[in-house]
C-alpha cells in the first residue's frame, strides 16, 4: 500500500512538473487570452509557488488582450495580489522574483508597481548561480531579463556577465 502511494505521488509530480515545464517554455511569450486561461487550467491543481507565480503572471499577461480598462485594470490588481503573496511566503524563490521583475520592469509607470524592481534584480543576481534551476532555465531567465526595454547598461552588462559566467 504504501508503494503505491508513493508511486501516485510520483506521477502526480511528474505531471505537475511536465505542466510547469510546458508553462515556463512559453513564459513570457504568452499570445493570447485564451493562451494564458490555457495555462492557468493546466496549473490551478498545482499548489507549488512556482505554479502560483505562473498563474498570477498569467493574469498579468490577460490584461494586454482585453480592450476595456476595467477588465485590464482587474486583471492587473489580480495577478498583483497573487504573486505578491507568493513572494511573501517565499521571499527567496529566484524564479518568482524573476517573474515579478519582468512583470513590473514591463507594467506602465501610471500603475505604480515597481518598488520592486532593485530588490528583485539584485537576488536574482546574487542567487541564480547557486539556485537548483536548470542550466539551461537559468540563461534562458537571463536572456528574457536582458530583453526587457528599459534596462540601464550597468543592468545589461552585469546581467551579459553573470550568463557568460554560467
Amino acid at each position: 500500500m504504501k508503494i503505491l502511494v508513493v508511486s501516485l505521488l510520483s506521477i502526480v509530480f511528474l505531471f505537475s512538473d511536465a505542466d510547469l515545464n510546458k508553462v515556463r517554455a512559453q513564459f513570457p511569450n504568452i499570445a493570447s487570452e485564451e493562451q494564458a486561461d490555457a495555462f492557468i487550467a493546466i496549473l490551478k491543481n498545482n499548489n507549488t509557488a512556482e505554479a502560483k507565480g505562473y498563474i498570477a503572471a498569467m493574469n498579468f499577461m490577460k490584461s494586454r488582450f482585453v480592450s476595456f480598462p476595467f477588465t485590464k485594470l482587474k486583471y492587473f490588481k489580480i495577478g498583483k495580489k497573487q504573486l505578491d503573496e507568493v513572494i511573501d511566503n517565499n521571499p527567496a524563490n529566484i524564479e518568482m522574483r524573476y517573474i515579478r521583475y519582468l512583470m513590473q520592469k514591463e507594467i506602465p509607470q501610471f500603475l505604480g508597481y515597481h518598488e520592486n524592481i532593485n530588490e528583485d534584480f539584485k537576488l536574482i543576481l546574487n542567487g541564480i548561480e547557486s539556485s537548483d534551476l536548470e542550466r539551461s532555465f537559468k540563461i534562458k531567465m537571463l536572456g528574457n531579463m536582458l530583453m526587457v526595454s528599459n534596462l540601464t547598461s550597468e543592468e545589461e552588462n552585469e546581467l551579459t556577465k553573470l550568463n557568460q559566467n554560467l
